[in-house]
């Protein structure tokens, strides 16, 4: 009862208050709203004092209230000065009434220093202040000249204006001092923000710095697959740097993602999940690592299925940091054990370990971004970012985390998450992955002589994506930056066959080349790379009308499939568009329309009875308009585009769930049978959706 009258209060005295309030308006706004209160109590007692003494004048309660509730309301509908305006006109109007007419020689004429003190808060308009000021100072003791409530030694001529210009002094410094101080506030928020947008710039660019060199060194690696029949130890080599290479990607993913959590742009993809199941699979997956180190890892006995509502990939990321960490910080000999249970409609996830600890003067810092404690193995490296981009994922999960820890003794974690449901525990079998079939050569694209333009910063990147290009048959011409690109397009329009183009460059980035080569009405395939994997940025791509993407780092061979699949729908396309005599017009009125038909086919490509008759059906016209305008946009048949839009959001899956089953990944975009989705999923990226070594669930 208690928290509802304070919460009804809350309400009550911040009416008018949004978001885009600025502080000082949230200010004058909160206090105008709390007289409003004090003016309303006051009413009420003054009406059962009068009531009581038998001296009820109901007519001034009536106007008193009809002015305090029409404040309110001018309140609500924000229209503030409105609302000021017509309090300090009330009060003074009331401090006139009561103090001649209704309760005279009370001395209540000194209440005309509540309007102009009030005056002086709200008002910034020093001319209306002066009038104010004279006005009240007037109403002050003017009338005892004709009323004659007191003799003239009680209104001293002389003191009454110093009190009000004492008023006017003190109130006035205060006004300006505050308006000083959220001046220098503001400011400092404002450089602190911007201090924030680099940093977060920062992160991003170099994420693309470092993304770079990473996929010219996986490249590189790539390659060493044709020594490996002669030297057996090139296996190994290269699976250990396609590792390392792996470790960095993540540290870089973890920067990113707290810098986005921070700017909340992070978005959390949340459904009812095993959390048993999830902490089983992180024990088998982390078991190895343990008994590498000859530490002893152990799950303790579950007897319950823990159902949570959770984004899988992320609060298994969050778990994964803390088993890291465990492994990192307990020497060989020691122990890490995990455990779950449920506790008051939460469960309780422990991780626990007997290694080197934390002191009492750290507990608390371990979470803040890039703080690590001084230790022999910190100091081998290591980037800080681990636990708090934890806390943030657990906290985002509206979960808690907390930590026990003694120097020499070790630490316990423990995480607390809401409850979903609980069933009881059996141990699920999984199915055997069966071997898929050999791939189809007459299936592969056919390779066209080309002329691509490589638009890329970094002079290994353009070297290694013609490397890639040039074994197949397709020349390039190299550029740096959008603004050289954007020449040498105007100059060779007709010779180019297709653009690659990367996202971040200097003079010229690859979004604004894009925007113009559209504004020039050129028509020329476009894959753009981009170390940047947030949906906002993806869909920025997609906006510009580009005809496919890539994320760095990637593989030679996925680049070389977008690329044919790209080149081939865009000649059916325009073949189409030539023998149907399409007008201009025409072209450009499906390109807004195309968005929503591909929005609608992702949103429903789970419905396994989806097709192009649903598809005409929802967009109120036949199958022959609706194969003619996708033909137009797209260059594919409507079964083709909803079996592209299918793969692609399969392969959107699976690079934020990499441990998805092949099942469940060809039930979640339509498909029934899952051999025929890993087949054609092969045909379009260049690999398979899940590893043959890999169990089906």
């Amino acid at each position: 009862m208690v928290k509802k009258i304070k919460a009804l209060f809350s309400r009550y005295i911040t009416l008018g208050i949004d978001k885009n309030t600025t502080k000082n308006e949230f200010k004058k706004i909160k206090l105008l709203n709390i007289f409003c209160v004090t003016w309303q109590l006051f009413i009420l007692f003054s009406f059962i004092e009068d009531y009581i003494k038998d001296q009820l004048i109901p007519m001034s309660y009536i106007c008193m209230l009809f002015t305090v509730f029409t404040i309110q309301l001018l309140q609500y509908y924000r229209k503030f000065n409105a609302a000021r305006i017509l309090f300090i006109s009330g009060l003074t109007i009331t401090a006139f009434v009561y103090s001649n007419f209704i309760y005279t020689e009370e001395l209540l004429e000194y209440y005309f220093l509540l309007p102009f003190a009030i005056s002086l808060i709200y008002i910034d308009n020093k001319k209306i202040n002066v009038v104010t000021f004279i006005i009240c100072l007037l109403g002050l003791y003017i009338p005892n000249l004709y009323f004659k409530h007191y003799p003239v030694s009680v209104f001293n001529n002389q003191n009454v204006p110093f009190l009000f210009f004492s008023i006017y002094v003190i109130i006035n410094y205060f006004k300006s001092t505050n308006i000083r101080n959220e001046r220098v506030l503001e400011e400092r928020k404002q450089e602190l923000e911007e201090i924030n947008n680099f940093q977060s710039q920062f992160f991003i660019n170099i994420s693309h710095e470092i993304r770079t060199p990473l996929t010219i060194l996986k490249g590189e690696v790539e390659q060493l697959k044709d020594y490996e029949e002669n030297i057996p130890d090139i296996k190994n080599i290269r699976h250990g740097i396609n590792t390392e290479v792996n470790k960095i990607t993540n540290m870089v993913n973890d920067v990113l993602d707290l810098s986005k959590i921070e700017a909340s742009k992070f978005t959390l993809n949340t459904k009812t999940i095993n959390g048993t199941e999830l902490l089983q699979k992180l024990f088998l997956s982390f078991e190895t690592v343990f008994k590498r180190k000859n530490i002893s890892f152990s799950l303790k006995p579950i007897l319950y299925n823990y159902y949570i509502n959770a984004d899988k990939v992320q609060i298994e990321r969050a778990i994964s940091n803390i088993i890291v960490n465990a492994s990192k910080y307990t020497n060989a000999g020691g122990t890490v054990t995990l455990s779950i249970y449920s506790e008051e409609n939460q469960i309780i996830l422990l991780i626990k370990d007997n290694g080197i600890g934390v002191s009492k003067e750290n507990i608390n810092k371990i979470f803040k971004q890039f703080y690590q404690v001084k230790n022999d193995i910190n100091l081998a490296g290591g980037s800080g970012v681990g636990l708090s981009l934890t806390k943030e994922i657990i906290n985002l999960h509206e979960g808690k985390l907390y930590v026990e820890s003694e120097i020499n003794k070790g630490s316990t974690f423990k995480i607390v998450l809401p409850l979903e449901s609980i069933k009881p525990f059996e141990t699920s079998t999984n199915e055997s992955t069966k071997e898929v079939n050999t791939l189809n050569n007459s299936l592969r694209n056919k390779i066209y002589q080309e002329i691509f333009l490589i638009v890329d910063d970094n002079f290994k990147m353009r070297q290694y994506i013609s490397q890639i290009l040039h074994k197949q048959g397709y020349n390039s011409i190299l550029v740096e930056n959008g603004v050289e690109a954007l020449q040498v397009v105007e100059d060779n329009n007709d010779e180019i066959s297709f653009i690659v183009t990367d996202y971040m460059m200097p003079k010229m980035n690859g979004v604004n080349f894009i925007k113009q080569l559209k504004e020039r009405k050129i028509d020329i395939p476009v894959l753009m790379l981009t170390a940047r994997h947030d949906n906002e940025s993806r869909l920025e791509i997609f906006r510009l009308g580009i005809d496919d993407y890539l994320t760095k780092p990637f593989e030679s061979e996925e680049l070389i499939i977008r690329v044919q699949n790209t080149l081939r729908n865009y000649k059916q396309r325009n073949q189409y568009i030539n023998q149907e005599n399409i007008s201009t017009e025409e072209i450009q009125n499906t390109e807004t329309w195309i968005d929503d038909v591909e929005t609608f086919i992702s949103k429903n490509c789970g419905t396994l009875t989806l097709n192009q008759n649903e598809i005409a059906k929802h967009f109120n016209m036949s199958r022959s308009s609706l194969y003619r305008k996708i033909k137009t946009a797209r260059g594919m048949t409507p079964n083709k585009l909803i079996t592209e839009i299918k793969l692609q959001k399969a392969r959107k899956i699976i690079t934020h769930n990499s441990d998805i089953s092949l099942k469940h990944l060809a039930l979640e975009v339509g498909f029934q049978h899952s051999s025929y989705f890993s087949e054609i999923f092969y045909h379009r990226f260049g690999f398979r959706p899940v590893k043959k070594n890999k169990i089906v669930k």
